[in-house]
């Protein structure tokens, strides 16, 4: 399964791969005027995902807290 999230992650050029050239070398950012905007997409739709899975958590305890007050 490791392996797998690696190889998924590695065929994402334009993500975590450009992100960590970025770190590495801040020269990228003035090579490439996008990066800044690829990098701000990814994390937005990473901060979406992640707000999602609160949302859903939190939708669901409350359906557990309710089912328990009405036995």
């Amino acid at each position: 399964m490791k392996n797998s999230k690696i190889t998924t992650l590695n065929s994402r050029p334009n993500s975590q791969s450009l992100f960590l050239e970025a770190y590495i070398n801040p020269d990228l950012f003035t090579e490439n005027p996008n990066l800044k905007q690829i990098i701000s997409s990814v994390v937005e739709q990473t901060l979406d995902i992640v707000l999602a899975i609160n949302n859903n958590q939190e939708n669901q305890l409350g359906t557990f807290q309710q089912l328990i007050i009405e036995q």
